[in-house]
């Protein structure tokens, strides 16, 4: 699934659109045809008998962009194997970029050994040979939508940030970041230059992550401070000198997974769990109208579930402001010195 063929479903979804008035009017009425509430948003579904590979770094805010500003669902599903070789993004200024758009975003359903027959696109095969039903993202690769959501699931493994060498690379993530404020006047903005790269995303989705088999990810080797930006000090008096705020600044995530601009997270893993960290965390600023410190505005937040019925091993769970529940049929703890990876990389 490379660029020829995302080029033929932008073209695909921007005729359908271009009916959405039509379709909309007959599936409501005249009552519901006009109204705000009442959407018609397109959805695309590519199947394979065997294994599927998306090999582009890819925005879909592209498609939104001809589909009447309307953001749709993508989904994947692979009999086999689906790998994921490039960037699937939406909600930023590019594939790759770091600027959060303050519009809706598509939503992604990724499943490996899936089940063809099933009227559930998420169902996968109960029956799988090893090394078939694996859900693999690409070393240096990511995955993130704004206010849509995630869901993988796989009959196999899931292997997060996977190298042809076995090895995995820290810079693959997997996350939901929200849309940017629609009303930034309402607060306080930061002067600093180096905070001025953080985000308050709100509005963010969900994200699941499910697996048969084992759910792995590179180890890893950065702080919850490293992206989670916070400023704020007091004077020697001990009033306020500097307005408080904390903020994503989505460029620098490195750390597995995550709900970052709100969105709940749901991790299930048949077998074990290895080096996963999970995130949600909130953004918080001062409000304009108030004095310093005096009040402020917290977004984001959800609730995470992380389940393995075997061990789980060297991972991390971050909830800033909802419920962690964390249960095992093994272990928890952490991995085993001979199964840390040497060759874990940052880029």
């Amino acid at each position: 699934l490379g660029s020829a063929q995302m080029t033929a479903l932008k073209t695909d979804t921007e005729s359908f659109m271009d009916n959405a008035g039509t379709v909309k009017t007959r599936l409501g009425g005249s009552a519901l045809g006009s109204g705000a509430s009442f959407q018609v948003r397109p959805a695309v579904e590519v199947r394979s008998s065997g294994d599927l590979t998306f090999s582009v770094d890819y925005d879909l805010g592209t498609i939104t962009a001809v589909s009447g500003d309307q953001p749709g669902t993508l989904t994947l599903r692979a009999a086999e194997n689906l790998r994921i070789n490039g960037s699937l993004s939406d909600g930023f200024n590019s594939a790759t970029g770091s600027t959060l758009d303050s519009g809706d975003s598509w939503s992604y359903r990724l499943v490996a050994g899936a089940d063809l027959s099933a009227a559930d696109p998420m169902a996968v095969q109960r029956t799988l040979d090893a090394g078939v039903g694996d859900f693999i993202l690409k070393g240096g690769e990511l995955i993130r939508t704004g206010t849509g959501s995630i869901q993988i699931a796989a009959g196999g493994d899931v292997s997060i940030g996977l190298d042809s060498d076995d090895s995995y690379n820290r810079a693959s993530v997997i996350y939901t970041a929200g849309r940017a404020d629609s009303n930034p006047a309402a607060y306080k903005p930061a002067s600093d230059t180096h905070f001025k790269k953080v985000a308050y995303g709100v509005d963010g989705g969900a994200l699941s992550i499910s697996a048969d088999g084992s759910i792995r990810a590179p180890e890893f080797g950065q702080l919850t401070n490293n992206w989670l930006q916070r400023r704020g000090t007091i004077d020697s008096t001990g009033a306020v000198a500097l307005s408080p705020a904390w903020g994503v600044a989505y460029e620098y995530f490195n750390q597995g997974v995550g709900a970052l601009g709100g969105g709940n997270v749901r991790i299930e893993a048949g077998r074990n769990i290895e080096n996963l960290s999970v995130s949600l965390p909130t953004t918080g600023r001062d409000y304009a109208a108030q004095d310093v410190g005096s009040k402020l505005f917290e977004t984001g937040g959800g609730s995470a579930e992380v389940h393995a019925d075997g061990d789980i091993r060297g991972s991390f769970l971050y909830v800033q402001k909802g419920q962690g529940r964390v249960t095992s049929g093994g272990d928890i703890g952490a991995m085993p010195e001979s199964d840390l990876d040497p060759d874990a990389s940052d880029n």
